[in-house]
């Protein structure tokens, strides 16, 4: 092919952009980024999901999740100091839930399963002090990108799984499951994010007036059997994907999963994710999300239901999950930052660098990673902290670099997605030796301990 047809080629792909096929039930949402036509969205669903290999469930606790009060220093004076601490917003010891073995420690009052969870499977691990220490950023939007790239400083248009499926999925329709909306994590140049808000429902949704319009949908499946080439056989074979995904997508919906639970709740989300673990689809990479943590006003109420709604969600979804398959899923929960330590005049807390890092699942190996950053002001000034936010001890991209090893089982893996090398936590159980916890050293100060 002419090299200048190939570049017109590419230019097509490239303004096609994000194609999303669906409604409110659902559907497919294909990157068609940076191949030669039919070549590069080429594959179809695939083989089921081989037991024994890893799956991610990213979950975003999105607007800054208050570490502090998740995993509650109990035996640390400054975290209950009236002026530098807490104050007013910090759980009381007593009412916390106590993981055995971790002193010092208590789960925030609404995560029952999950203290639970810690103190039967010991599958549960801490990392603590997660954040970046290359810029001081308090902005949701690029503290966002940031994560979901692992890229500081600049555009980049993939996310760090969609890189590394691009590398071990390549073409694939499936290696990334989008639960809610498009998550930019899953982007890549060479996969597709497929969005699946409701399994059952899962296809092409028309609007009303032509949703019974049989020459409509035979429109599509012209366009599907066509034999073309070039660009409109790159079209041609999208469409006929897409149309032959539901028989793949809606024979794993288990409508009991989630009857009852709120429509788009992470619940519901988790729900879904259950049913595509169980029924094998090719998948290694799943995203969902949880608004409500921005929790500037009315901190002690808000974080208590949201994280109620974590609790009860993880529980739903690890009890949805068959026994072949739950071996293999760890869950991940971030979120973009954590928050100031003092409580500001409206109930609540603002946005914050340091925050903590929660995994969950029979692949992990349950403890406490990193080291916690200091709470102590170190003065009038608070030299040891960035406005009143506390310093990352943890770089957010050794969690991620971990994770990439484990969904890869190689350990050069994250280097390639990353673009650099990052020290690792031994989370997963089994495998290589692992590197010691990343630990970053908070600024020397004098030390003090707060007044009685």
């Amino acid at each position: 092919m002419p090299e200048t047809e190939e570049l017109a080629r590419r230019h097509f792909l490239r303004s096609l952009g994000t194609i999303a096929l669906g409604g409110v039930g659902g559907g497919l949402v294909f990157r068609a980024f940076g191949g030669p036509g039919a070549g590069a969205i080429e594959g179809m669903l695939g083989d089921p999901l081989p037991t024994g290999t890893p799956i991610l469930v990213l979950v975003d606790v999105n607007g800054g999740n208050d570490d502090l009060s998740t995993l509650v220093p109990i035996d640390d004076a400054w975290y209950y100091d009236k002026t530098y601490g807490h104050g007013s917003l910090a759980i009381p010891p007593a009412s916390t839930r106590l993981p055995a073995g971790l002193p010092g420690y208590g789960l925030h009052p609404s995560l029952t399963w999950l203290a639970e969870r810690w103190n039967t499977h010991h599958d549960v691990a801490f990392v603590l002090g997660v954040g970046q220490t290359e810029t001081q950023e308090f902005s949701h939007f690029v503290s966002e990108s940031t994560w979901r790239t692992c890229v500081i400083g600049r555009r980049e248009p993939t996310g760090f799984l969609g890189r590394f499926n691009d590398r071990v999925h390549p073409g694939s329709l499936v290696a990334a499951i989008s639960l809610a909306g498009l998550h930019p994590a899953l982007v890549g140049h060479d996969i597709h994010v497929l969005g699946v808000p409701r399994v059952e429902e899962f296809g092409i949704q028309a609007s009303w007036q032509w949703r019974n319009d049989d020459a409509y949908w035979g429109a599509y499946d012209q366009m599907a059997a066509a034999a073309l080439t070039g660009n409109l056989g790159a079209a041609s074979q999208m469409i006929r994907q897409t149309l032959d995904a539901p028989a793949t997508i809606r024979p794993a919906a288990v409508p009991s999963l989630d009857a009852g639970l709120e429509r788009g709740s992470l619940a519901w989300q988790l729900a879904q994710a259950a049913m595509l673990i169980n029924a094998g689809v090719p998948c290694q990479t799943y995203a969902g999300v949880l608004d409500g943590f921005d929790t500037h006003t009315n901190q002690l109420t808000a974080q208590a239901t949201q994280l109620s709604n974590v609790d009860t969600a993880l529980d739903l979804f690890f009890r949805a999950l068959s026994e072949q398959r739950r071996r293999d899923v760890c869950v991940l929960l971030h979120s973009e930052f954590g928050r100031q330590v003092t409580a500001n005049g409206s109930g609540g807390t603002d946005h914050g660098q340091a925050g903590l890092n929660i995994l969950v699942g029979p692949p992990v190996a349950g403890a406490a990673y990193g080291e916690a950053p200091t709470l102590d002001p170190g003065g009038p000034t608070r030299p040891n902290r960035i406005w009143d936010a506390r310093i990352p001890t943890s770089d957010f991209r050794s969690v991620f670099a971990t994770i990439l090893t484990w969904l890869g089982d190689d350990p050069g893996i994250s280097s390639e997605v990353l673009g650099r090398t990052f020290e690792e936590f031994p989370v997963f159980k089994g495998g290589p030796p692992q590197p010691h916890p990343v630990r970053v050293r908070n600024p020397s100060t004098p030390r003090r301990r707060p007044a009685p």
